[in-house]
Protein backbone atom coordinates (compact mmCIF):
# COMPACT_ATOMS: atom_id res chain seq x y z
CA UNK A 1 0.00 0.00 0.00
CA UNK A 2 1.09 3.65 -1.13
CA UNK A 3 -0.94 5.34 1.75
CA UNK A 4 -1.07 4.15 5.42
CA UNK A 5 -4.49 2.62 5.73
CA UNK A 6 -7.45 4.68 7.25
CA UNK A 7 -9.23 2.66 10.51
CA UNK A 8 -12.29 5.21 10.99
CA UNK A 9 -14.24 4.39 7.67
CA UNK A 10 -17.89 4.92 8.87
CA UNK A 11 -19.41 4.13 5.40
CA UNK A 12 -18.55 0.21 5.94
CA UNK A 13 -20.36 -0.01 8.71
CA UNK A 14 -23.20 0.92 6.70
CA UNK A 15 -23.11 0.22 3.39
CA UNK A 16 -24.96 -2.98 1.95
CA UNK A 17 -21.89 -5.75 0.58
CA UNK A 18 -22.73 -8.66 -1.85
CA UNK A 19 -22.81 -11.64 0.76
CA UNK A 20 -19.80 -13.50 1.29
CA UNK A 21 -20.91 -16.83 -0.09
CA UNK A 22 -21.83 -14.95 -3.01
CA UNK A 23 -19.04 -13.24 -3.38
CA UNK A 24 -16.81 -16.55 -3.78
CA UNK A 25 -18.95 -17.29 -6.56
CA UNK A 26 -17.28 -14.55 -8.84
CA UNK A 27 -15.16 -16.05 -11.57
CA UNK A 28 -12.43 -13.68 -10.45
CA UNK A 29 -10.30 -15.16 -13.22
CA UNK A 30 -12.34 -13.84 -16.17
CA UNK A 31 -12.80 -10.37 -14.43
CA UNK A 32 -12.34 -7.01 -16.70
CA UNK A 33 -13.60 -3.79 -16.62
CA UNK A 34 -17.41 -3.55 -17.18
CA UNK A 35 -16.79 -0.09 -19.58
CA UNK A 36 -13.25 -0.83 -20.98
CA UNK A 37 -12.85 -4.88 -20.74
CA UNK A 38 -9.37 -3.48 -18.76
CA UNK A 39 -7.68 -6.40 -17.07
CA UNK A 40 -4.67 -5.78 -15.69
CA UNK A 41 -5.47 -2.47 -13.27
CA UNK A 42 -9.10 -3.60 -11.36
CA UNK A 43 -10.76 -2.50 -8.47
CA UNK A 44 -13.87 -5.18 -7.76
CA UNK A 45 -17.04 -3.45 -5.60
CA UNK A 46 -18.00 -5.76 -2.36
CA UNK A 47 -21.41 -4.53 -2.98
CA UNK A 48 -21.88 -6.03 -6.61
CA UNK A 49 -18.87 -8.35 -6.90
CA UNK A 50 -18.31 -5.94 -10.23
CA UNK A 51 -14.96 -4.93 -11.51
CA UNK A 52 -14.39 -1.81 -12.98
CA UNK A 53 -11.06 -0.04 -14.00
CA UNK A 54 -9.23 2.40 -11.55
CA UNK A 55 -8.11 6.17 -12.19
CA UNK A 56 -4.93 4.98 -13.42
CA UNK A 57 -6.42 3.48 -16.60
CA UNK A 58 -9.87 5.28 -17.50
CA UNK A 59 -11.15 5.96 -13.93
CA UNK A 60 -14.57 4.25 -14.42
CA UNK A 61 -14.91 3.01 -11.06
CA UNK A 62 -15.42 6.18 -10.19
CA UNK A 63 -17.12 7.98 -13.32
CA UNK A 64 -19.10 4.55 -14.00
CA UNK A 65 -20.16 3.05 -10.92
CA UNK A 66 -19.50 5.14 -7.43
CA UNK A 67 -21.52 8.45 -8.93
CA UNK A 68 -24.16 6.57 -10.12
CA UNK A 69 -24.56 4.85 -6.62
CA UNK A 70 -22.45 6.17 -4.03
CA UNK A 71 -23.27 2.91 -1.80
CA UNK A 72 -20.95 0.97 -4.04
CA UNK A 73 -17.96 3.19 -2.61
CA UNK A 74 -15.98 0.15 -0.99
CA UNK A 75 -13.48 -2.11 -3.03
CA UNK A 76 -10.86 -4.18 -3.41
CA UNK A 77 -7.94 -3.82 -6.04
CA UNK A 78 -7.11 -6.85 -7.37
CA UNK A 79 -3.55 -5.81 -7.73
CA UNK A 80 -2.13 -5.70 -3.99
CA UNK A 81 -5.78 -6.07 -2.25
CA UNK A 82 -5.80 -2.92 -1.07
CA UNK A 83 -9.14 -1.31 0.30
CA UNK A 84 -10.08 2.10 -1.17
CA UNK A 85 -13.52 3.82 0.12
CA UNK A 86 -14.63 6.60 -3.12
CA UNK A 87 -16.89 8.02 -0.48
CA UNK A 88 -13.89 8.94 2.04
CA UNK A 89 -12.35 10.51 -0.71
CA UNK A 90 -15.44 12.70 -1.77
CA UNK A 91 -15.96 14.00 1.36
CA UNK A 92 -12.41 16.00 1.77
CA UNK A 93 -10.38 13.91 4.10
CA UNK A 94 -7.14 15.20 5.12
CA UNK A 95 -5.57 11.88 3.09
CA UNK A 96 -7.41 11.41 0.05
CA UNK A 97 -5.95 8.58 -0.18
CA UNK A 98 -8.55 6.84 1.30
CA UNK A 99 -7.26 3.31 2.00
CA UNK A 100 -9.23 1.46 4.60
CA UNK A 101 -8.74 -1.48 6.76
CA UNK A 102 -11.47 -2.73 8.65
CA UNK A 103 -12.95 -6.69 9.85
CA UNK A 104 -15.29 -6.57 7.39
CA UNK A 105 -13.18 -5.62 4.44
CA UNK A 106 -10.80 -8.80 5.85
CA UNK A 107 -13.16 -11.03 5.10
CA UNK A 108 -13.50 -10.16 1.04
CA UNK A 109 -9.73 -9.69 0.67
CA UNK A 110 -9.30 -13.30 2.24
CA UNK A 111 -11.30 -14.53 -0.89
CA UNK A 112 -9.29 -12.60 -3.08
CA UNK A 113 -5.84 -13.63 -1.61
CA UNK A 114 -7.53 -17.25 -1.77
CA UNK A 115 -8.32 -17.59 -5.42
CA UNK A 116 -4.75 -15.89 -6.22
CA UNK A 117 -2.42 -17.61 -3.47
CA UNK A 118 -4.49 -20.71 -2.26
CA UNK A 119 -4.24 -19.88 1.13
CA UNK A 120 -4.16 -16.23 1.90
CA UNK A 121 -1.93 -16.96 5.57
CA UNK A 122 0.89 -17.50 2.73
CA UNK A 123 1.05 -14.25 0.99
CA UNK A 124 4.31 -12.90 0.13
CA UNK A 125 5.39 -9.79 -2.02
CA UNK A 126 6.91 -12.53 -4.13
CA UNK A 127 3.74 -13.94 -4.73
CA UNK A 128 1.98 -10.82 -5.25
CA UNK A 129 4.62 -9.53 -8.01
CA UNK A 130 4.45 -12.77 -9.96
CA UNK A 131 0.91 -13.00 -9.99
CA UNK A 132 0.05 -9.65 -11.79
CA UNK A 133 0.99 -10.81 -14.92
CA UNK A 134 2.38 -7.03 -15.76
CA UNK A 135 5.55 -6.50 -17.29
CA UNK A 136 7.84 -4.21 -16.02
CA UNK A 137 6.96 -1.25 -17.54
CA UNK A 138 3.46 -1.73 -16.32
CA UNK A 139 4.69 -2.05 -12.56
CA UNK A 140 6.86 1.50 -12.80
CA UNK A 141 3.36 2.87 -14.60
CA UNK A 142 1.35 1.97 -11.93
CA UNK A 143 4.26 2.91 -9.08
CA UNK A 144 4.83 6.61 -10.79
CA UNK A 145 1.28 7.36 -11.17
CA UNK A 146 0.25 6.74 -7.32
CA UNK A 147 3.62 8.93 -6.77
CA UNK A 148 2.33 11.79 -8.92
CA UNK A 149 -1.52 11.46 -7.14
CA UNK A 150 0.69 12.48 -3.98
CA UNK A 151 3.41 14.60 -4.54
CA UNK A 152 0.41 16.96 -7.18
CA UNK A 153 -1.82 17.06 -4.19
CA UNK A 154 1.08 18.05 -1.55
CA UNK A 155 1.28 15.47 0.66
CA UNK A 156 4.50 14.87 0.76
CA UNK A 157 5.97 17.47 3.81
CA UNK A 158 9.55 16.48 4.47
CA UNK A 159 11.21 15.81 1.07
CA UNK A 160 14.65 15.96 0.32
CA UNK A 161 17.20 15.62 -2.32
CA UNK A 162 20.83 13.82 -2.57
CA UNK A 163 22.18 15.61 -5.66
CA UNK A 164 25.01 13.61 -8.17
CA UNK A 165 26.87 14.74 -10.97
CA UNK A 166 24.26 13.48 -13.70
CA UNK A 167 21.90 15.86 -12.60
CA UNK A 168 24.49 18.28 -14.26
CA UNK A 169 24.36 16.50 -17.86
CA UNK A 170 24.78 18.66 -20.95
CA UNK A 171 22.20 16.60 -23.51
CA UNK A 172 24.65 17.82 -26.48
CA UNK A 173 27.69 16.20 -25.28
CA UNK A 174 26.65 14.09 -22.62
CA UNK A 175 29.26 14.85 -20.47
CA UNK A 176 28.42 16.95 -16.75
CA UNK A 177 30.35 20.24 -16.20
CA UNK A 178 33.47 19.14 -14.46
CA UNK A 179 34.10 17.04 -17.31
CA UNK A 180 33.48 19.53 -19.91
CA UNK A 181 35.88 21.60 -18.50
CA UNK A 182 38.75 19.35 -17.80
CA UNK A 183 38.47 18.42 -21.67
CA UNK A 184 38.90 22.60 -21.93
CA UNK A 185 41.26 22.49 -19.99
CA UNK A 186 43.55 19.54 -20.81
CA UNK A 187 43.86 20.78 -24.54
CA UNK A 188 45.23 24.38 -23.26
CA UNK A 189 48.22 22.72 -21.05
CA UNK A 190 50.33 19.80 -21.63
CA UNK A 191 51.11 19.73 -18.16
CA UNK A 192 47.36 17.79 -18.67
CA UNK A 193 48.76 14.86 -21.09
CA UNK A 194 49.31 12.05 -18.65
CA UNK A 195 46.30 12.99 -16.25
CA UNK A 196 42.57 11.87 -16.42
CA UNK A 197 39.36 13.60 -14.46
CA UNK A 198 39.55 10.90 -11.64
CA UNK A 199 43.16 11.39 -11.13
CA UNK A 200 42.71 15.23 -10.86
CA UNK A 201 40.71 15.34 -7.60
CA UNK A 202 42.98 13.01 -5.24
CA UNK A 203 45.31 14.62 -2.24
CA UNK A 204 48.03 12.88 -3.68
CA UNK A 205 48.25 14.81 -6.90
CA UNK A 206 47.28 18.01 -5.36
CA UNK A 207 50.20 18.07 -2.76
CA UNK A 208 52.73 16.67 -5.55
CA UNK A 209 51.40 18.95 -7.95
CA UNK A 210 48.83 21.65 -6.90
CA UNK A 211 49.34 23.18 -10.33
CA UNK A 212 47.14 21.45 -11.93
CA UNK A 213 43.82 21.93 -9.77
CA UNK A 214 44.46 25.59 -9.68
CA UNK A 215 44.21 24.99 -13.44
CA UNK A 216 41.56 23.67 -13.78
CA UNK A 217 39.94 25.75 -11.32
CA UNK A 218 40.86 29.00 -12.87
CA UNK A 219 38.91 27.29 -16.08
CA UNK A 220 35.95 26.47 -14.33
CA UNK A 221 36.09 30.18 -12.85
CA UNK A 222 36.55 31.58 -16.86
CA UNK A 223 33.63 29.56 -17.62
CA UNK A 224 31.29 29.76 -15.37
CA UNK A 225 28.63 31.84 -16.86
CA UNK A 226 28.47 29.28 -19.82
CA UNK A 227 28.51 26.35 -17.47
CA UNK A 228 27.10 26.32 -14.09
CA UNK A 229 23.76 27.30 -15.03
CA UNK A 230 21.24 25.88 -13.14
CA UNK A 231 18.39 23.33 -15.39
CA UNK A 232 15.24 22.91 -14.63
CA UNK A 233 15.87 20.37 -12.05
CA UNK A 234 17.22 23.18 -9.85
CA UNK A 235 14.29 25.29 -9.78
CA UNK A 236 12.42 22.34 -8.82
CA UNK A 237 14.58 21.77 -6.28
CA UNK A 238 13.84 25.02 -5.21
CA UNK A 239 10.12 25.09 -5.58
CA UNK A 240 9.66 22.35 -3.37
CA UNK A 241 11.78 24.46 -0.68
CA UNK A 242 10.33 27.56 -1.26
CA UNK A 243 6.90 26.09 -0.64
CA UNK A 244 7.63 24.66 2.42
CA UNK A 245 7.57 20.85 1.40
CA UNK A 246 11.14 20.34 1.41
CA UNK A 247 14.15 21.74 3.62
CA UNK A 248 17.66 20.26 2.29
CA UNK A 249 19.76 19.05 -0.98
CA UNK A 250 22.79 16.82 -0.17
CA UNK A 251 24.76 17.12 -3.08
CA UNK A 252 27.90 15.25 -4.83
CA UNK A 253 29.18 18.46 -6.58
CA UNK A 254 30.77 21.08 -5.69
CA UNK A 255 30.89 23.59 -7.88
CA UNK A 256 27.69 25.35 -6.36
CA UNK A 257 25.02 25.38 -9.08
CA UNK A 258 22.62 25.01 -6.19
CA UNK A 259 23.20 28.19 -4.70
CA UNK A 260 23.67 29.84 -8.17
CA UNK A 261 20.11 28.40 -8.64
CA UNK A 262 18.76 30.66 -5.36
CA UNK A 263 18.82 28.10 -2.77
CA UNK A 264 20.09 29.29 0.28
CA UNK A 265 23.15 28.24 1.67
CA UNK A 266 21.68 26.76 4.97
CA UNK A 267 19.10 24.27 2.87
CA UNK A 268 22.63 22.84 1.23
CA UNK A 269 24.94 19.93 2.06
CA UNK A 270 28.03 19.76 0.16
CA UNK A 271 28.74 16.20 0.54
CA UNK A 272 32.24 16.60 -1.39
CA UNK A 273 33.02 20.27 -0.52
CA UNK A 274 32.78 23.67 -1.45
CA UNK A 275 33.97 26.56 -3.48
CA UNK A 276 33.14 29.03 -0.59
CA UNK A 277 35.57 28.03 1.87
CA UNK A 278 39.53 27.60 2.34
CA UNK A 279 41.88 25.32 3.76
CA UNK A 280 45.03 24.33 3.94
CA UNK A 281 45.09 20.52 2.14
CA UNK A 282 48.42 19.61 4.76
CA UNK A 283 47.01 20.59 7.96
CA UNK A 284 43.76 21.56 7.24
CA UNK A 285 43.90 24.98 8.51
CA UNK A 286 40.77 27.90 7.95
CA UNK A 287 42.56 29.70 4.63
CA UNK A 288 40.43 33.04 3.49
CA UNK A 289 38.80 31.68 0.22
CA UNK A 290 39.58 35.18 -1.22
CA UNK A 291 43.35 35.08 -0.88
CA UNK A 292 43.06 31.06 -2.09
CA UNK A 293 40.74 32.76 -5.68
CA UNK A 294 43.28 35.80 -6.15
CA UNK A 295 46.27 32.48 -6.23
CA UNK A 296 43.93 30.67 -8.48
CA UNK A 297 43.65 33.71 -11.26
CA UNK A 298 47.29 34.45 -10.81
CA UNK A 299 48.20 30.98 -11.11
CA UNK A 300 50.07 31.59 -8.05
CA UNK A 301 49.97 28.69 -5.32
CA UNK A 302 49.21 29.91 -2.16
CA UNK A 303 51.18 28.12 0.66
CA UNK A 304 50.17 27.90 4.77
CA UNK A 305 52.15 30.01 7.09
CA UNK A 306 51.84 27.63 9.55
CA UNK A 307 53.11 24.78 7.45
CA UNK A 308 53.73 25.35 4.13
CA UNK A 309 51.00 23.23 2.83
CA UNK A 310 49.63 23.96 -0.35
CA UNK A 311 46.42 25.56 0.17
CA UNK A 312 42.84 25.26 -1.94
CA UNK A 313 39.04 25.91 -1.93
CA UNK A 314 37.66 23.20 0.53
CA UNK A 315 36.53 20.51 -1.99
CA UNK A 316 36.70 17.12 -0.56
CA UNK A 317 39.45 15.62 -2.87
CA UNK A 318 40.26 11.44 -2.92
CA UNK A 319 42.23 10.55 0.57
CA UNK A 320 41.26 13.58 2.73
CA UNK A 321 38.36 12.43 5.25
CA UNK A 322 34.77 13.85 4.74
CA UNK A 323 33.34 17.27 6.87
CA UNK A 324 31.09 15.61 9.63
CA UNK A 325 29.21 18.44 9.09
CA UNK A 326 27.70 15.81 6.42
CA UNK A 327 26.91 13.37 8.54
CA UNK A 328 25.56 15.21 10.99
CA UNK A 329 22.85 16.51 8.77
CA UNK A 330 22.27 12.97 7.39
CA UNK A 331 20.11 12.13 10.28
CA UNK A 332 17.54 14.72 8.72
CA UNK A 333 17.01 11.77 6.29
CA UNK A 334 15.28 9.80 8.65
CA UNK A 335 12.51 12.00 9.02
CA UNK A 336 11.79 12.34 5.35
CA UNK A 337 8.62 11.15 3.47
CA UNK A 338 10.42 11.31 0.60
CA UNK A 339 13.54 11.33 -1.02
CA UNK A 340 14.24 12.20 -4.20
CA UNK A 341 17.96 10.38 -5.75
CA UNK A 342 19.18 12.24 -8.73
CA UNK A 343 21.78 11.94 -11.18
CA UNK A 344 23.69 9.90 -7.98
CA UNK A 345 24.85 6.06 -8.45
CA UNK A 346 25.58 6.24 -4.54
CA UNK A 347 28.54 4.66 -4.79
CA UNK A 348 31.30 6.84 -3.88
CA UNK A 349 31.44 8.58 0.01
CA UNK A 350 29.74 10.17 1.48
CA UNK A 351 26.22 8.95 -0.49
CA UNK A 352 27.19 5.36 -0.07
CA UNK A 353 27.05 5.90 3.61
CA UNK A 354 24.10 7.06 3.31
CA UNK A 355 22.30 3.85 2.05
CA UNK A 356 21.95 2.67 5.42
CA UNK A 357 19.63 5.06 6.65
CA UNK A 358 16.94 5.37 3.76
CA UNK A 359 14.61 2.89 4.42
CA UNK A 360 14.44 3.27 8.21
CA UNK A 361 11.21 4.65 8.07
CA UNK A 362 9.81 3.39 4.76
CA UNK A 363 9.82 6.59 3.16
CA UNK A 364 9.01 7.06 -0.71
CA UNK A 365 12.32 6.59 -2.27
CA UNK A 366 12.60 8.02 -6.54
CA UNK A 367 15.57 7.28 -8.31
CA UNK A 368 15.94 9.92 -11.68
CA UNK A 369 19.23 8.22 -13.63
CA UNK A 370 20.17 7.25 -16.77
CA UNK A 371 20.36 3.80 -15.39
CA UNK A 372 19.07 1.77 -11.85
CA UNK A 373 21.59 1.69 -9.36
CA UNK A 374 21.70 0.68 -5.70
CA UNK A 375 19.20 -2.21 -4.10
CA UNK A 376 16.05 -1.08 -4.55
CA UNK A 377 12.97 -3.39 -5.27
CA UNK A 378 11.93 -1.03 -8.23
CA UNK A 379 9.39 -3.64 -9.57
CA UNK A 380 7.82 -4.82 -6.15
CA UNK A 381 3.99 -3.15 -6.50
CA UNK A 382 3.69 -3.29 -2.79
CA UNK A 383 6.94 -0.74 -2.03
CA UNK A 384 7.44 2.64 -2.61
CA UNK A 385 11.20 2.58 -4.56
CA UNK A 386 10.57 4.12 -7.68
CA UNK A 387 13.17 4.00 -10.79
CA UNK A 388 12.17 6.52 -13.74
CA UNK A 389 14.94 6.37 -16.30
CA UNK A 390 16.29 9.30 -18.47
CA UNK A 391 17.96 12.40 -18.37
CA UNK A 392 17.32 13.85 -15.33
CA UNK A 393 16.24 17.63 -16.73
CA UNK A 394 13.98 15.65 -19.17
CA UNK A 395 12.40 13.42 -16.43
CA UNK A 396 11.76 16.89 -13.68
CA UNK A 397 10.52 18.72 -16.77
CA UNK A 398 7.39 15.30 -17.46
CA UNK A 399 7.68 15.36 -13.61
CA UNK A 400 6.49 19.03 -13.45
CA UNK A 401 4.32 18.59 -16.21
CA UNK A 402 2.24 15.41 -14.44
CA UNK A 403 1.55 17.25 -11.24
CA UNK A 404 -0.02 20.61 -13.50
CA UNK A 405 3.05 22.92 -12.15
CA UNK A 406 4.56 23.97 -15.42
CA UNK A 407 2.52 27.45 -15.39
CA UNK A 408 3.35 28.22 -11.69
CA UNK A 409 7.41 27.62 -12.56
CA UNK A 410 7.35 29.39 -15.82
CA UNK A 411 5.97 32.15 -14.13
CA UNK A 412 7.82 32.47 -10.78
CA UNK A 413 11.76 31.30 -12.42
CA UNK A 414 11.23 32.62 -16.39
CA UNK A 415 11.82 29.47 -17.48
CA UNK A 416 10.36 27.86 -20.27
CA UNK A 417 8.99 24.11 -19.92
Amino acid sequence: MYVSPRKDCTHIKYNTFLALDEFKKISFQNLKCEECSEINELWICISCGKAFCGRYVNNHYYEKHYLKDKSHSICISMLDLSVWCYQCMTEGYKDPGSYIESPISSEYVKIISDFKFGDSESINKNDINSSLGLTKEQLLKIKYDNFIELLKNYKFRNICFLIGPGANINKETNENILKNIFKKVKSKHSSFEKINFENLFTKELFISNPNLLYLFLKELKLNEKEYINPNITYYFIRYIIEKNLGFFVFTENFEGIEIKSGLLQKNVVFGKGNLFEGHCANCNKKIDIKMINKGIEEEKIIKCDECEGPCKPKITLEGEEIDKYFYIQTDNILHCDLIFIIGSDLLSLPFKDVTQIMNINNPWIVVINQKEIGDFKYYDISNKELFIQGNCEDVIKKLINDCGWNKELNLKFKINL
